[in-house]
């Protein structure tokens, strides 16, 4: 006779351990020269390539860069694919040692030549005639998982200004049918928490040793997101852009910088109407207004189909996924237009709340800025 079989209670990720890797500016002084913070999460370390591109991302993407141990050190010996063990590292440029740095996304133009890690042709990227991306992926790009899927864009809708500017229609098949960000080549099938996730930028698609893996970017309460998907090889692309996956990479790494955080003059690369880049320095005051941490990064997107419910309900939005070319129809995909998600908010630190960093023997540390609060006035009569 047959019985009941249970599998067991799952037990909670432990507490995240992880540590963090600095990655600072020699041209700038210690203390007020952080580009950006990464988690530990490979072996104890991080992937050198990765973290190196990232710097030159920062840096008007200078491939030429490299990563060094010491302010005017000698490159590190370490191979493209191995470990940065480190608690910091310099993002040096030979014989520009004040190099200018992209405030935000919409400063960032798309490269025409991409680094050698990521024009590659090892990792794969199949080439498809199929403009349905639902008949196309079938299953998560990242799990496998069949349902609850979602279409993802890669470069967001919210950037279709951007896109406009940067011609990318240049890198899809059709361009006379991809007039801006809802195309096949844009989008990818992924679980809708994982949607959620990677539009927070918690975590990239980047190239690791030949394959497309997920690298998670921030650092959680929890362990979970690094046990189940760190270095997670993603099931096979196909007809998606190589050019658009390194754009989101930027996209993630610019929100990710604290560059504008430490209160102190910046040479900084600007974009004009036309998209001609201008260098120039700008005191704390002046690019706190031009460029607020919302603006330097957005992936949520801001068109009219998209929309919040009241504010009572604030904690909760009605999501409806924008039409993409050969996006398919159906009962799932009727379901998926209107659906209720609990939105996970990201504190993005603004120039008043950012920590103030302090070098030591093992590296740097954070410390909250201190707030002078004026003591709430008494609704109670004073009684004489």
């Amino acid at each position: 006779m047959a019985t009941l079989s249970f599998k067991p209670r799952r037990s909670p990720y432990s507490t995240n351990g992880s540590q963090q890797t600095f990655f600072l500016h020699p041209g700038y002084p210690d203390g007020h020269n952080i580009l950006f913070v990464l988690s530990t999460v490979d072996s104890g370390g991080i992937h050198h390539e990765t973290a190196r591109i990232a710097c030159a991302v920062l840096a008007n993407s200078r491939w030429d860069g490299f990563l060094t141990t010491t302010r005017d050190g000698e490159a590190i010996s370490q191979g493209r694919d191995e470990i940065l063990a480190n608690q910091q590292y310099y993002f040096r440029i030979q014989d520009d040692e004040q190099y200018p740095i992209i405030p935000s996304f919409d400063n960032f133009l798309c490269p025409t030549t991409l680094p050698d890690s990521w024009a590659a042709i090892s990792p794969l990227i199949e080439p498809t005639a199929m403009d349905d991306v639902r008949n196309r992926d079938q299953t998560c790009r990242i799990t496998a998982s069949l349902v609850p899927n979602e279409i993802a864009h890669i470069i967001p809708q919210a950037q279709s200004e951007w896109w406009q500017s940067n011609s990318m229609i240049a890198y899809t098949a059709n361009p006379e049918l991809s007039t801006d960000t809802r195309c096949a080549e844009n989008a990818i099938l992924l679980r809708r928490d994982l949607h959620k996730l990677w539009d927070d930028h918690r975590f990239a698609i980047v190239p690791k040793a030949g394959k497309w893996v997920i690298h998670v970017l921030w650092k959680n309460p929890s362990e979970e997101l690094e046990k189940k998907y760190h270095n997670l090889e993603l099931q096979p692309l196909s007809g998606v852009a190589r050019h658009f996956l390194f754009c989101r990479f930027a996209l993630a790494i610019l929100s990710k910088s604290i560059f504008l955080n430490q209160n102190a003059t910046r040479k900084l690369v600007t974009l004009d109407s036309e998209a001609t880049p201008h260098v120039r320095s700008m005191s704390a005051n002046e690019y706190r207004r031009l460029f607020s941490p919302a603006r330097r990064a957005n992936s949520r997107s801001q068109s009219p189909q998209k929309r919040q419910r009241s504010a009572q309900d604030n904690d909760e939005a009605i999501d409806e996924e924008e039409p993409v070319s050969g996006s398919g129809s159906g009962e799932e995909e009727e379901r998926g237009r209107r659906r209720r998600r609990s939105w996970l908010y990201v504190d993005t630190l603004s120039s008043h709340d950012a920590p103030e960093w302090h070098p030591g023997p093992d590296g740097y540390t954070g410390r909250k800025r201190q707030k002078l609060h004026t003591p709430p006035k008494s609704n109670s009569l004073a009684i004489s």
